[in-house]
């Protein structure tokens, strides 16, 4: 877990459009999905971690005290945000 969301720390981040706006509407900055990578668990059940040429991650956290999931793909160079809900 630990080792895996370093690794998603440590690539070039980008965002998807709905990402963007969620994030727009519910006043979230790119920090506190940072902090999702930092603190949060990668649910294995739901992930791909063996999927090619790119791999799946959900990631499971809190941003402003509310439960939050990411849902990352991690390919070669690149992580893109590509799903966050907010419960």
């Amino acid at each position: 877990n630990a080792r895996m969301l370093e690794i998603l720390r440590s690539k070039h981040r980008v965002y998807d459009a709905q990402v963007i706006e969620t994030m727009k509407n519910k006043n979230i900055d790119s920090a506190e999905v940072a902090a999702l990578l930092l603190y949060g668990d990668i649910n294995f059940s739901k992930s791909k971690p063996r999927q090619e040429p790119c791999r799946y991650y959900w990631i499971d956290g809190y941003i402003k005290n509310k439960e939050t999931t990411i849902y990352v793909e991690n390919c070669d160079t690149l992580v893109t945000i590509q799903q966050l809900t907010i419960k």
